[in-house]
């Protein structure tokens, strides 16, 4: 009865590949200094995509392991429940690229709205992906009110919030749920 009432919908090695290369745009980003809010965006687009592709991937391939389908119930509704906040935070951020900002508001935007859909999904997520949720909602929220706006400031501050969230809060809940799965498998061994 519990398995069916949790839905993981971020793999841990499609965490843990998304985070790498978040720390990976983002050193790239940092070397080249400013940028355009419109490039900015493009290149995390690309990003969000290509993992968007591993993750749905690794999803259908567990999926298929368990012998269960899968677009499933636990599916349908973690959609139903992430893709408001996801939308939104799409919406607004490129509104705000296309005011003029360099990046920044368009990062905190995403942080925010991304931590928003975790939690949506949270009364039948893992408790890795409630946390997960958590701290991408805090750091969402110091980045749309606290992060500098004007120059090459403003670029540090997004490059810089996009590292830490999307590229360590990434490694870290992949690290997290690798070890505890290895946990679990060790009980269930030990216990049988």
């Amino acid at each position: 009865m519990e398995r069916s009432t949790v839905y993981r919908a971020i793999s841990a090695p499609a965490a843990l590949v998304a985070g790498v290369v978040a720390l990976g745009l983002s050193g790239w980003q940092w070397g080249r200094g400013g940028m355009g809010g419109e490039r900015f965006m493009v290149e995390w687009l690309v990003v969000l995509v290509v993992m968007s592709v591993l993750n749905v991937e690794l999803l259908r391939r567990s999926a298929a392991g368990r012998g269960e389908p899968f677009v499933s119930a636990g599916m349908k509704v973690a959609l139903r429940a992430i893709a408001p906040p996801m939308i939104g935070g799409f919406v607004l951020s490129v509104v705000a690229v296309w005011r003029g900002d360099g990046g920044v508001e368009a990062a905190g935007m995403w942080i925010l709205f991304y931590g928003l859909g975790l939690l949506a999904a949270a009364s039948f997520a893992p408790r890795s992906m409630k946390w997960l949720g958590r701290a991408f909602f805090g750091a969402g929220l110091v980045c749309c009110v606290g992060l500098p706006r004007v120059g090459g400031a403003g670029h540090a501050a997004a490059v810089g919030s996009m590292a830490v969230t999307f590229g360590m809060f990434h490694v870290v809940y992949a690290a997290a749920v690798f070890v505890a799965s290895r946990a679990s498998r060790a009980d269930k061994a030990g216990g049988a």
